[in-house]
Formats: C-alpha cells, structure tokens, sequence
C-alpha cells in the first residue's frame, strides 16, 4: 500500500504492522508512540527537536551527525555508550554514577576523587 501527497493528521494506527514502512519528506510533528517497537528504527536527516523518550531502551541505538542542542536526559542508563567526535562544550553532568567513565583515556572518578580530597571533600 502506497500513500503519496495524502494528508492524513489525527490518523490512529491501533494494533498495527508497519514492519519495514519508509517514511520520507513526512511531518509527524505532534506524533504520540506508545507501546512500539522501534527495534532496528533508522532516523536519517531527520529534525528530533522537542523529541522525547521516557521510559525506553535504547540497547544498541546509535546516533550520528545529529545534534542534541539542548537535550536533556533524566534517569538514563548510558553504561557502556560510546561518545566520538563529540562537542560537550557546556554539558552539565549532575547525580550520576561515573564508575568506569573515561575521556580520552584518562579515568575521570579518580581524577575528580583527587579533586575533592584537595578541597577537603568526598564524592559517595
């Protein structure tokens, strides 16, 4: 089935396979995923601003050439993600667990543990 030059908003798709469905030049702006399986998804060229997740797994996922300006993450499991040829200029890390987090091949918990015992603090 083909739809081309069609306006389809306020559509509802309930219990559907779009396995394999190639979604180019469309507007899903507004758009609400829920309970979807989005294994293997490809966003290419695509702009994600505002976009959401919560409560998702994103195993294996991979970002590239994209910006994440302004993106916020919250409760989010980043154990063994990859960061490469990356601008963190202005990145805020707060409450996390840095256990094992290395930048450019230098061990960043004990970096900061020296830090801290300098100014006569402790990171537990």
């Amino acid at each position: 089935m083909k739809f081309s030059d069609q306006r389809m908003d306020g559509s509802e798709f309930k219990n559907c396979s779009l396995a394999n469905a190639v979604f180019d030049d469309v507007n899903l702006s507004g758009a609400r995923l829920t309970n979807v399986n989005l294994s293997g998804l490809i966003i290419e060229n695509a702009n994600i601003k505002g976009m959401k997740f919560s409560d998702q797994r994103m195993d294996g996922g991979e970002f590239k050439n994209c910006s994440l300006v302004k993106a916020v993450f919250d409760d989010v499991n980043l154990s063994g993600a990859r960061l490469t040829n990356v601008n963190l200029s202005g990145l805020i890390i707060e409450n996390a667990n840095i256990k094992g987090l290395r930048i450019f091949g230098y061990d960043v918990e004990t970096w900061i543990r020296e830090q801290l015992n300098k100014d006569g603090c402790h990171l537990d």
